[in-house]
């Protein structure tokens, strides 16, 4: 069994085929070591502690020698199961997200990344490639700056034979797309000459019109600048889908006690009743999509009518909406957080609430609760985040955050590919 724990670490030195992938651990490592870059070879051949490529194959390497040698007790017959579950110690988001995974391999959608040249993207095109969740992607950034980002990441991929590279610099539909790109924003003060410099230097305004012109099936952008920033560009090309007043963003956090959504976290500061009931319908219709059956609460200050405050009067307004329109939604409020999570208190205050058990979806009054609510909860219960999942919009679009890892962009890209075979 020495031996075999021995082999497994130089089987991850000379093939690293571990479920982790090269590009997923090592932005993992360069989390836990300091921002050192770690790749096997003559400077890291005994892997660190932390390197989440041990956790799937050295258990396994050792339990089949047990096995070989007549030591285990117990026998394990499904070696990929086993390695499965291992893997769950170090992803938290692996459990929620495996359907999506799974609809996304179904189906492989050609998705459009706007900033190729990241090295959170990269590494994530690799984790998508090796897992077949979506067809050759796209990506969108310099060619040289690319191809010297993976030599440096040492990722196992090459430019435009593993992915599609559309680089501003020489694609040779720039004119094509800055006279659309015109079209779309002539009578908003963007002039012919300034729209193809638009085209030709804004990596998201170029993606959003090859995902306009069906030419990508999903666009993600980001995680550099703002994101209102890429959204304006994402609203003003693609546009909402029918009947929405405007897109949503949502955060799916992953912890110990469960599963939550919380909207909006990013979008809309301070919406109206009947905005809230529209951030209710589209949340709770995309975690139906994703395998979750929504559990609402809108959340306030206020419980069932305790206080006669302008927010708590119209979250109350919102919860009537919500009932006239999406009657088999479960969901009610206006109720304070702990009425929310914890049944006893709910019942306690009223027991004819339209919700049982704990709320998963928490729809919050205001940009500033759900923003504070989210941030909380993430840093006080040690949980994953996915997200921000934004909703309503006409075409799979997802912007990433500024601080978002590999596995984060991972998520986002196979939640766009299940996107674009809802909506494609």
């Amino acid at each position: 069994m020495k031996l075999a724990c021995v082999n497994a670490i130089a089987d991850l030195v000379t093939h690293s085929d571990a479920d982790y992938t090269t590009a997923d651990a090592t932005d993992i490592l360069d989390k836990a070591y300091g921002g050192e870059s770690l790749h096997f070879g003559p400077n890291y051949i005994i892997p660190k502690p932390f390197d989440p490529r041990l956790i799937s194959s050295i258990p396994v390497a050792v339990a089949k020698a047990a096995i070989d040698s007549g030591v285990a007790t117990r026998m394990i017959k499904d070696f990929d199961s086993y390695k499965h579950s291992l893997v769950q110690h170090m992803a938290g988001s692996a459990n929620v997200m495996r359907n999506v995974f799974n609809r996304a391999k179904e189906d492989p959608k050609r998705l459009i990344f706007s900033e190729g040249e990241d090295p959170c993207v990269l590494r994530a095109i690799q984790i998508l490639l090796e897992e077949q969740c979506c067809a050759k992607p796209i990506l969108v950034g310099r060619r040289k700056e690319i191809r010297q980002e993976l030599k440096h990441l040492r990722l196992n991929m090459r430019a435009d034979v593993d992915f599609e590279v559309i680089d501003p610099q020489d694609y040779n539909k720039i004119h094509e797309l800055a006279e659309e790109y015109h079209s779309i924003m002539g009578r908003r003060g963007v002039w012919p000459a300034e729209a193809e410099v638009v085209v030709r230097t804004n990596t998201t305004v170029l993606a959003s019109l090859l995902l306009r012109r069906g030419d990508a099936d999903a666009l993600i952008a980001g995680p550099i600048n703002l994101l209102k920033k890429h959204l304006r560009h994402t609203r003003d090309i693609i546009g909402l889908r029918e009947g929405v007043t405007a897109p949503v963003a949502m955060q799916m956090l992953i912890l110990d006690s469960g599963t939550y959504c919380i909207a909006d976290t990013s979008v809309n500061y301070d919406p109206s009743a009947e905005h809230l009931a529209e951030i209710t319908q589209l949340v709770a219709t995309g975690m139906k999509h994703i395998g979750i059956t929504p559990k609402a609460a809108l959340v306030s200050h206020s419980n069932f009518g305790s206080a006669d405050t302008p927010s708590a009067i119209k979250v109350r307004k919102a919860i009537k909406l919500i009932h006239e329109q999406m009657p088999d939604l479960e969901c009610d409020g206006e109720m304070q957080m702990e009425s929310a999570l914890i049944e006893e208190i709910r019942q306690r205050l009223y027991p004819n609430a339209n919700l049982q058990g704990t709320a998963n979806l928490l729809v919050m009054p205001n940009l500033d609760a759900a923003s504070i609510t989210f941030d909380a909860l993430l840093a006080l219960g040690n949980g994953v985040s996915v997200g921000p999942i934004l909703l309503g919009m006409k075409k799979p679009v997802h912007i990433l955050d500024r601080t978002v890892t590999t596995r984060g962009v991972v998520n986002l890209s196979t939640l766009a590919a299940v996107d674009a075979q809802i909506f494609g």
